[in-house]
């Protein structure tokens, strides 16, 4: 690579860094276990115990998150443990939509995660 087109990545990813905080910025300062926003796989596996709902089979606790999710938690102000716990209270609820992701309709929020764990995106309600 040139030596020009490396400072301007570093330039560019240090800007991003600054602009973004909370659960995203976390990822440009290198925390593990976040997932490619194409297909939401893990960068790096969390030392978790994967878990299920044994009545309707959906993950009850996030695995990682994809970029896209945590984007939108940084957006709408949502933190891991709000994630989290509306995974844990509502896997039993929680239902496998059409495109094969579940959904946590939370009463703050709804959280879609795929079949692994992995959050894919979250909002408020």
């Amino acid at each position: 690579m040139n030596k020009k087109v490396g400072v301007f990545f570093v330039n560019i990813i240090a800007a991003v860094g600054v602009l973004l905080t909370g659960t995203a910025g976390a990822l440009l300062a290198g925390s593990p276990a976040y997932a490619n926003s194409s297909n939401d796989q893990p960068a790096e596996v969390r030392p978790y115990i994967f878990c299920e709902n044994p009545e309707t089979g959906a993950p009850c606790g996030p695995e990682g998150y994809s970029l896209h999710a945590q984007l939108r938690m940084t957006e709408k102000d949502i933190s891991e443990t709000e994630v989290e716990n509306t995974m844990w209270d509502y896997s039993g609820v929680a239902y496998k939509q059409s495109n094969g992701k579940w959904r946590y309709p939370g009463d703050d929020i709804v959280v879609i995660a795929n079949d692994k764990g992995w959050v894919v995106t979250v909002w408020r309600t």
